[in-house]
């Protein structure tokens, strides 16, 4: 198929490649690459740094457990990033300035939210009867460290999205300078939380991500003029919806519990609970987020009295923002004629 593909683009195109040379453009395509390949190299060992110290001074049984844990927590953000970074990136690097970067950005982040954020709240209150039902009694080890672990999934799921800064931009020497300090503080915190065991190492690895946050969105923010609070501004009424229905679902469990119901009915009727309660929290609050996945689907589903409704909200809401923001002057989180949007719905089809 590639070779097809090759094929075809070399006969359409008038464009043929030829042979010229330039020791400044070598010398920068060294700079951008050199510091991208060190980062991800880095970034290998750091990432293993834990199961490394873990298995060496605390044995293999707590590997195990940190695993599962591990494995659960990263799944859905590996899932998202990889769907929709085939995306985001060309999205991004067709857009020219800051502004429509912002606007592409926020929106791309308030998607892995809207995704993510409740599964992640989700997992951490149901992971009680999750892992003894799904996996085994003998596995509840893990049930503590999938609790601590579950605001880092939050963190790393948009965490994960600066890299698409760095890159656009062209400071893979700044990712670089990222990836080699986080990975440090990481695998210190593994060190640091040995002597408490395997809930030690998860508490310390867990506070390391949550104080790496701030600087790790910080640094490329810079890149794009955006603002902290405008970013926090998108992310909040994702995280306040996944809180409220963690709420439902800890309601929930604690009257099942009360009336001796097995973990497997906790574990049913926690999913439905939180699925029901999210669901009409969207409905009710009509994030942005939300409009910009009803206008991927289509159009018959686009064309649905209720998906209407919150797509109509957010083009209102738009408008009135955009309006607001050329009053007052640059508005991060606008929208305007540029619709940058459309790129991204571009990409997808």
């Amino acid at each position: 198929n590639r070779l097809a593909l090759t094929v075809l683009l070399f006969v359409s195109e008038k464009w043929r490649p030829g042979f010229q040379f330039s020791i400044t453009e070598v010398k920068t395509v060294l700079s951008f690459t050199l510091n991208l390949t060190g980062s991800k190299i880095f970034n290998y060992f750091s990432r293993n740094s834990d199961k490394f110290i873990i298995g060496r001074f605390l044995g293999a049984a707590s590997l195990g457990y940190y695993s599962l844990a591990f494995k659960l927590i990263t799944y859905p953000i590996e899932f998202v990033q990889t769907a929709l970074g085939r995306v985001l990136f060309p999205a991004l690097a067709r857009l020219e300035d800051n502004k429509s970067f912002r606007i592409m950005y926020l929106r791309a982040c308030g998607a892995i939210a809207l995704l993510v954020f409740p599964i992640m709240v989700g997992m951490g209150t149901l992971a009680d009867p999750f892992i003894n039902v799904v996996y085994d009694s003998k596995w509840e080890p893990s049930v503590i460290i999938l609790i601590i672990m579950s605001p880092v999934g939050i963190v790393q799921s948009i965490l994960s999205t600066v890299i698409h800064i760095y890159l656009v931009k062209g400071r893979t020497d700044q990712y670089f300078a990222w990836a080699f300090t986080s990975g440090a503080v990481i695998a210190v915190s593994f060190v640091c939380g040995l002597p408490w065991g395997l809930l030690g190492v998860t508490i310390a690895f867990s506070s390391a991500i949550m104080l790496l946050g701030a600087l790790g969105f910080w640094m490329p923010f810079r890149l794009i003029e955006l603002k902290m609070r405008d970013f926090l501004k998108v992310l909040s009424p994702y995280f306040l919806m996944s809180v409220a229905m963690a709420a439902a679902i800890f309601v929930c469990n604690y009257w099942l519990k009360s009336i001796g119901a097995s973990q497997f009915w906790q574990l049913l009727a926690g999913t439905a609970t939180g699925f029901l309660s999210y669901s009409i929290l969207c409905l009710l609050a009509k994030p942005a987020a939300l409009a910009d996945l009803i206008r991927l689907m289509p159009t018959v589903v686009q064309k649905n009295p209720l998906f209407k409704s919150i797509t109509d909200a957010n083009i209102r809401s738009d408008v009135a923002v955009s309006a607001n923001g050329k009053k007052n002057g640059d508005n991060l989180i606008s929208i305007d004629e540029t619709h940058p949007k459309k790129e991204f719905q571009n990409g997808v089809r």
